[in-house]
């Protein structure tokens, strides 16, 4: 019994403040990244935006199960669509973890930097 006692007094003191926290943080974090990427890649952005979105891939690591739901949730927030559209384009062409797992170990690294655009 006192393990039971230990745990509940545990996760009332110290779990459920920080779970409150974070919760409330990462809701803050969540609107000022939000308005972040609105800035930099949003309607009327040109150039930059389109860099930015070309740029984003490779700090973006995953398959299509990943870039989807970002460049839909990017689209929701009010992203334009050149930047959308260079996301998905140098996502498809220069996929660096594609690149690193599967085309250089496979293919070798002269045929891989020949093969780049």
């Amino acid at each position: 019994m006192p393990a039971l006692k230990l745990s509940r007094l545990i996760i009332r003191r110290k779990i459920t403040p920080r779970m409150i926290a974070a919760s409330l943080l990462g809701a803050d974090a969540g609107d000022r990244a939000a308005g972040a990427i609105v800035c930099w890649m949003g309607q009327g952005t040109g150039l930059k935006g389109i860099f930015i979105g070309m740029t984003l891939v490779g700090v973006t690591p995953g398959g299509p199960m990943t870039h989807f739901p970002f460049m839909a949730s990017f689209g929701k927030m009010g992203v334009g669509v050149g930047p959308l559209v260079a996301y998905l384009t140098a996502w498809s062409l220069y996929g660096l973890q594609r690149i690193i797992m599967w085309e250089i170990p496979f293919l070798g690294a002269k045929i891989v930097a020949f093969a780049l655009p």
